[in-house]
């Protein structure tokens, strides 16, 4: 289960050469899948930690969570991440293996 895998180091200058080179790019047509679409019910969450008081709870809390994988899972269809590109077609098994992590 890899979802994520190391890009090749060529400078950022060869842009279109590291698009040619690359294997697993999300924007390739053997791996790009369409997002399914995520329903994510409103439930109130408790108020996280203040990150002044408790900067490592406040990063392990729900809201801190969610709120930085919106901000990666939006680099990784925007195609912006810098040292790893993503296969789509693994979310699925990840969020099976997450989802027996967090058994409620």
């Amino acid at each position: 289960m890899r979802l994520f895998s190391r890009k090749d180091k060529i400078p950022k200058g060869n842009h279109s050469v590291a698009a040619s080179l690359s294997t697993g790019s999300v924007n390739s047509a053997t791996t790009q899948l369409s997002m399914p679409s995520i329903k994510q019910s409103k439930v109130d969450l408790p108020r996280p930690p203040d990150p002044e008081l408790d900067p490592v709870g406040y990063l392990r809390s729900l809201g801190a969570v969610r709120e930085r994988s919106r901000i990666i899972l939006e680099k990784v269809t925007s195609d912006d991440l810098n040292h790893f590109d993503v296969d789509l077609s693994k979310l699925p098994d990840v969020v099976t293996f997450v989802a027996g992590l967090i058994k409620v």
